[in-house]
């Protein structure tokens, strides 16, 4: 069996869905457009925190989008 530890770009694509999930309920659910509006710029900001290739996407941009979006 491997014990394959999770690469840094990987833990900082789980936490921009874990934020885009919030984002999402948020947008959903709440009345504080300030909450929504925090919760995205934390959200684009993880995003930032992973690489983008020259001429590509960051590593799990459709996962991550789709995150936080109503019917993911």
């Amino acid at each position: 069996m491997s014990n394959t530890q999770p690469t840094q770009e990987q833990r900082d694509h789980d936490v921009s869905v874990k934020i885009g999930e919030a984002f999402r309920e948020a947008h959903l659910k709440s009345q504080d457009t300030s909450l929504v509006m925090d919760l995205l710029e934390q959200y684009k900001e993880a995003r930032r925190k992973i690489e983008k290739p020259a001429g590509g996407k960051r590593f799990g941009a459709y996962i991550a989008y789709r995150s936080t979006q109503d019917e993911f």
